[in-house]
């Protein structure tokens, strides 16, 4: 009994011995806890100036309690001596018990007067091999970064924050661009913050509400509605809204990796740019809802994500790699099943002119599908098309669509402007009526144009799938899918300005046209003969005849109908398929003889009228006094014209 209260007393006094010895280290820290801090602090600065190319100096530090630390005067610079980093006051809080939990580690972040800048001085290539590297480096823990950054973000984005007057800059051979946080004020219940974006061109207040917790939610509104700096600087796009809503939620690391929930809406919004449209594009309401997942590799958006088009509602999905290793790609768009008229009546402003006012009965729908696997590309799968019930015309928007049953009058534009008006009818001397077209002319033009112009609808799909094949294999838009119902819209009622939206509204004519029934095939290709350019200011039949070969067209012999359909694609180089002695070059020879062998396989022309075919043409009208020597400053295009050419010779 003794021995054992002798032990207790012995423990009892070591407990004494280790409880004084952390109470007098604690004490020592509270007494000291300043030029401790000190001490860490400069010496880390010290270490990252020793071995970066970096300079980091501060005016003042302070340490209040054990949770919150203060800097005055920190500076960085490059070893060129430009400043890259000020900043006045900056006071940071930690949560020591958060390094538990690991989210917001961070407290507070109070900052104020400063800045931020990066000049972009040169581009820096990387080498091919490299990038192959890193992509056969991938690991399946990798694919988890976008994950991580999100955990980062969660980490040390501060739950309460104060910033006034801290401007960050970029500047590159385009100019700067400014985004002054003027004024940040937030707690994990709210967020209120004034932020002034500038480039050399514009200045534009943005103010946000909201909330950046667990997750984002924003409201931002902007003082005036003007272009948004660096979009409309950088890439020449006019960027307005009044109001922008976002959202942001995290689903977490998932099988097709990390997943976002995004919501978000804007309302009033007007985009200019020139390969968009010739004009604004106004839409007054625009939103979608969506759950994204993406890796390294790729980004996924579920097929059940919705969107919001003015009153045009529907879902869609998409896939798209995020590197050289991925190349599967898919899209979904299907809208709901609506009232037509209120389809067209959603359609963006400042484009869709032509069929905007339209006003139907029945319901529309649309859906396209889209994929493609770029180690198989000649597999891709295209599908677009409207499903309709019911669905009529009952009067037409700002142009009829009809125009071509009659009389009309026509305008050629060059160079985006007016060039040459003309009657497409019996009152101009020109015209000529189909029956008066000779037939080989016409076969001619379906071989080499659209072989199957009488029997679809406006549309090839496979010679869409193709098109998408092929421009995929060469990295370029060599090859297009449009038919002579699509060229014979483009003349008739749109601007030849290669915009997208005038590529889809003219897809959206000509699904009206073809699929109501609206022209007949015949007058459509009545139309086309007469108004399609033939030669350097030469439009119609009529005019290319007698341009040619000082003939009616009823007189045209069959290798001068072939000719004629040949030059379509090039109607302004024709010169250049000449000879200096007005002979035909040895390729456009070629093509004659190519177009001449379908339409023998076709049975357009029988094999007997083909023994003495001579593929060559003698100009006999003005056309030949612009033929030109070979050796003149036309041959480098002569010669890029001759290898598009061959290509299409088997």
């Amino acid at each position: 009994m003794i021995s054992r209260l002798k032990n207790l007393s012995r423990l009892q006094r070591v407990l004494v011995y280790v409880a004084a010895f952390f109470l007098g280290g604690i004490i020592l820290l509270l007494l000291f806890k300043g030029l401790i801090f000190q001490w860490v602090l400069n010496s880390q600065i010290a270490r990252i100036n020793a071995r970066s190319s970096y300079h980091i100096s501060i005016q003042d530090s302070e340490l209040k309690g054990i949770s919150k630390a203060g800097m005055f005067g920190l500076l960085v610079q490059n070893q060129n001596g430009d400043s890259l980093v000020f900043i006045e006051d900056l006071h940071a809080g930690i949560r020591p018990l958060s390094l538990i939990s690991g989210k917001h580690l961070i407290r507070s972040i109070e900052l104020h007067n400063g800045f931020a800048r990066y000049e972009r001085r040169k581009s820096v290539q990387i080498p091919a091999d490299s990038l192959e590297q890193k992509e056969e480096a991938v690991t399946e823990k990798e694919e988890e970064l976008p994950y991580k950054v999100y955990r980062l973000f969660q980490r040390y984005f501060p739950s309460e924050m104060s910033i006034t007057h801290f401007q960050l800059s970029y500047s590159d051979s385009l100019g700067p661009v400014h985004v002054l946080l003027d004024s940040i004020v937030s707690n994990k219940d709210a967020l209120n913050a004034t932020v002034v974006l500038s480039d050399k061109h514009n200045t534009q207040t943005w103010h946000f509400q909201g909330s950046m917790y667990d997750g984002v939610n924003l409201l931002a509104t902007a003082d005036e509605k003007a272009p948004l700096p660096a979009l409309y600087q950088r890439f020449g796009l006019d960027f307005r809204s009044d109001t922008i809503r976002f959202a942001l939620e995290n689903k977490g690391l998932g099988a097709d990796g990390f997943g976002l929930h995004l919501s978000g809406s804007i309302n009033g919004l007007e985009l200019f740019h020139p390969k968009l449209s010739a004009d604004t594009i106004g839409f007054t309401y625009l939103a979608t809802e969506m759950d994204l997942s993406f890796s390294n590799s790729r980004l996924t958006v579920d097929t059940n994500s919705s969107f919001v088009i003015n009153a045009i509602r529907g879902r869609f999905g998409l896939q798209v790699p995020l590197s050289r290793a991925g190349n599967q790609y898919a899209l979904l768009i299907k809208t709901e099943n609506q009232p037509a008229t209120e389809f067209f009546a959603s359609l963006p402003k400042g484009v869709f002119d032509d069929t905007r006012g339209i006003e139907a009965k029945g319901n529309l729908a649309y859906t396209l599908r889209f994929v493609l696997d770029g180690d198989h590309p000649e597999n891709v799968f295209f599908d677009s098309r409207f499903d309709k019930t019911n669905f009529a015309i009952k009067k037409y928007g700002a142009t009829n669509l009809a125009l071509m049953n009659g009389s009309f009058t026509h305008t050629v534009y060059e160079n985006e402007r007016p060039y040459r008006s003309f009657v497409v009818g019996p009152e101009n001397p020109s015209f000529v009526p189909l029956e008066a077209v000779p037939q080989h002319l016409v076969n001619a033009i379906l071989v080499s144009e659209d072989p199957s112009f009488y029997h679809h609808r406006g549309f090839i799909p496979e010679a869409f799938r193709e098109s998408i094949a092929e421009n995929y294999r060469v990295k370029s838009f060599k090859r297009g899918g449009s038919t002579i119902s699509m060229q014979l819209v483009k003349n008739v009622f749109l601007s030849r300005k290669k915009t997208v939206f005038r590529k889809i509204e003219e897809a959206l004519i000509v699904w009206l046209i073809e699929g109501q029934g609206l022209t007949s095939k015949q007058r459509m290709m009545e139309v086309y003969v007469n108004i399609i350019e033939w030669g350097p200011g030469v439009y119609g039949i009529g005019e290319a005849s007698q341009f040619y070969f000082s003939k009616r067209p009823d007189q045209l012999t069959l290798q001068e109908c072939i000719y004629l359909a040949n030059i379509i694609p090039r109607p302004k180089k024709f010169k250049y398929g000449f000879e200096a002695d007005g002979n035909l070059r040895s390729y456009m020879v070629d093509l004659q003889h190519f177009i001449l062998r379908r339409m023998v396989m076709k049975e357009m022309v029988l094999p007997g009228d083909t023994v003495n075919y001579n593929p060559g043409i003698h100009l006999s009208g003005p056309a030949r006094d612009l033929v030109v020597p070979i050796d003149t400053l036309g041959v480098d295009s002569l010669m890029m014209d001759e290898e598009e050419l061959i290509d299409l010779i088997p």
